[in-house]
């Protein structure tokens, strides 16, 4: 099975301007590309594709000393990531969605950093024999290991994410079924799901989960502060400090949603062996006058995410049923 665990760095001062350095060529390495193909149709009417800019790579790097100081294969992975933009573009214009074209990206909106797992990146012991993480052109970075790896897991791409309160590593692993699969001793008992706005879950045997409405509480907050940001001049220090205040408490509340889901699912495994829930359209109730409410319970995390897997693990069964 492919799992993901991501950890928490503590990149020293210097490691932070490395890394912020790495992030600002890789977004200029894909508007650059982007640039490239955008003019290659407009003025040859002809398509370039990945397998073409991935053979110009090692050339630039040699002429561009800024790339160069971009690991190869993390500069390959942001070549496929605007190839991958392109493939749903055309794959949503051939199924008559309106999308849009791929946009170039600010550098506050490139966030992330792909690696090859072994290759730019690999976890290596300091000299106290500390688990760190080595990155090419940073150096040995800490981690927050609050949580082992899985044993018999296989490490295969590392993603480097700055977010609102700092700079996070995220694993993907290739890990034995039998490895995660703990399979819990049956109970004989069955529920049905229904979830809704006033109560999150209800229950087939009458128990009633409140809905926390995560952003609800905070609403006001995020309001204020918007509202400071809109007398702030753009791009000012205190402009980007308040930015940061609004992303953090947008960040928490996505953090309270899975931890309350996480919890909610673990106990619904403990008790039933059968957990039915609706097939709903969620997207579709998304665009009525209940829009903000349905987003904030976000449904479809727990329905299509986390109660599968928990499920999954302990050998329990989840079936949807028509709405």
């Amino acid at each position: 099975m492919e799992l993901a665990y991501q950890y928490r760095l503590k990149p020293n001062r210097t490691q932070e301007r490395h890394l912020t350095t790495l992030l600002a060529v890789a977004c200029r390495l894909y508007n650059d590309a982007l640039a490239e193909r955008r003019n290659a149709w407009e003025h040859e009417g002809r398509t370039v594709t990945y397998l073409e800019q991935a053979r110009k790579l090692k050339a630039l790097r040699e002429i561009d000393k800024e790339v160069a100081l971009l690991n190869f294969s993390a500069a390959q992975h942001v070549l496929r990531r605007l190839d991958k933009a392109f493939q749903r573009f055309f794959s949503a214009v051939k199924a008559g969605q309106k999308v849009g074209y791929p946009r170039f990206k600010k550098l506050h909106r490139f966030r992330t950093l792909e690696f090859t797992y072994g290759d730019g990146t690999k976890i290596k012991p300091d000299e106290r024999g500390r688990l760190q993480l080595y990155i090419q052109n940073v150096g040995m970075v800490k981690v927050v290991w609050h949580r082992p790896l899985p044993e018999q897991s296989v490490i295969k791409q590392v993603w480097v994410t700055r977010k609102a309160d700092g700079w996070f590593v995220t694993f993907a692993l290739e890990v034995p079924d039998e490895t995660l699969r703990q399979p819990l001793p049956p109970t004989g008992r069955a529920v049905g799901i229904d979830v809704g706005v006033e109560n999150l879950l209800a229950l087939s045997d009458g128990r009633l989960v409140d809905n926390p409405k995560w952003l609800k509480k905070v609403e006001t907050k995020i309001a204020e502060k918007q509202r400071i940001v809109s007398r702030k001049v753009k791009g000012s220090k205190r402009w980007k400090r308040m930015c940061r205040q609004v992303a953090k408490l947008h960040l928490k509340i996505a953090r309270q949603r899975r931890d309350f889901y996480f919890k909610v699912a673990t106990e619904l495994v403990r008790e039933y062996d059968l957990i039915c829930v609706e097939d709903l359209n969620i997207k579709g109730l998304t665009q009525g006058n209940l829009s903000k409410s349905v987003l904030d319970a976000s449904w479809s995390v727990f329905l299509n995410r986390i109660l599968p897997y928990k499920a999954w693990r302990a050998g329990r069964e989840v079936i949807y049923v028509p709405a």
